[in-house]
């Protein structure tokens, strides 16, 4: 699999720079960043926290460096999660294309759960164990 280097994605999936390694935005700043975007997004401006968690897992696709994109596709294609062109391919897909791609694999995995746990709750609410259960835990 080829290696390039820094190569960051403009929204559109297009290259737009070419950085080198030793001044590639560090994960961990990632990170730090995004948090503090979802803090702002939602106890400043009110934002929903969908949207808010949305807005940042872009955000972390579009900081993502090439380097640590090629890094996980090689360890899932050494786990034997991904195929060796699905892994090539993961490289060079926009930002919006992994997370939705990544989106829909967690929703596919856990949308049972909470459809479960929504229908569970609504009985709750309409037979009055709601309060006593709040009432409860809250002592």
């Amino acid at each position: 699999m080829p290696h390039m280097f820094g190569q960051l994605f403009a929204p559109s999936g297009a290259a737009i720079a070419n950085i080198p390694p030793s001044q590639e935005l560090n994960v961990w700043w990632v990170v730090a960043i995004s948090v503090v975007v979802v803090l702002v997004a939602i106890l400043v401006f009110r934002l929903h926290a969908f949207l808010t968690l949305l807005l940042a897992g872009l955000l972390v696709a579009s900081l993502s460096s090439h380097t640590n994109l090629d890094r996980y596709a090689q360890s899932q294609l050494d786990a034997g999660k991904m195929t060796a062109n699905a892994a090539e391919s993961f490289t060079f897909q926009s930002p919006q294309s992994r997370l939705a791609t990544a989106f829909g694999e967690t929703a596919g995995k856990i949308g049972i759960l909470i459809a479960l746990a929504s229908i569970i709750g609504q009985c709750l609410l309409e037979s009055g164990r709601r309060r006593e259960l709040s009432i409860r835990f809250s002592a």
